[in-house]
């Protein structure tokens, strides 16, 4: 499949960098993608969904910070992954993924007491993934039309998920206190 990949790319530089970017995340792609889906033949299919939605937006990918680019990868694939569900008008396996291993890298870099960055996590990991993936996004730092791009919405309707997820966040948080 990987060649298949690799011939969306004419420049040997790029193939080169796409070669390594597969190799270090297709591991993690597939995982995200059967824990979706019991079925093999549909994780397969999430898994080319997700790669050629991050083959499209590829120049828009920050490989640099390992962490960042980790992060972008999961949430994408888990973004491509139910979005083919409902296409395919399948069930979730599960309510949510388990998204504690990725908590302290999507949290923002900001001194605030413990108890209340889980609970904001706990409130985003609750949240519809239409809002709390946008949310994720711009919190990494992508700007709405790239976040607009990898989803493969509008740049309008990021920011309109956005703000209805910042509004449920602090409508939870408010009914925390």
């Amino acid at each position: 499949m990987l060649l298949f990949y690799l011939s969306a790319f004419d420049d040997d530089k790029e193939k080169s960098r796409f070669r390594k970017f597969y190799n270090k995340y297709s591991g993690l792609v597939y995982y995200v993608a059967t824990q979706l889906t019991d079925v093999h033949s549909e994780a397969e299919d999430i898994v080319h969904e997700t790669f050629l939605r991050l083959i499209s937006n590829f120049d828009l990918i920050r490989t640099e910070n390992e962490k960042e680019t980790t992060s972008l990868v999961y949430t994408v694939t888990r973004y491509c992954g139910i979005d083919w569900l409902r296409k395919n008008k399948r069930e979730l396996l599960i309510d949510d993924l388990p998204s504690e291993e990725f908590a302290d890298e999507t949290a923002p870099d900001i001194m605030v007491d413990t108890v209340y960055i889980n609970d904001i996590m706990a409130i985003i990991a609750d949240m519809d993934p239409m809002y709390a993936i946008p949310l994720q996004l711009k919190t990494e730092g992508y700007t709405i039309s790239e976040i607009a791009s990898f989803l493969g919405i509008t740049a309008e309707n990021v920011k309109v998920r956005i703000h209805r997820a910042r509004k449920i966040l602090k409508d939870r948080l408010e009914a925390k206190l």
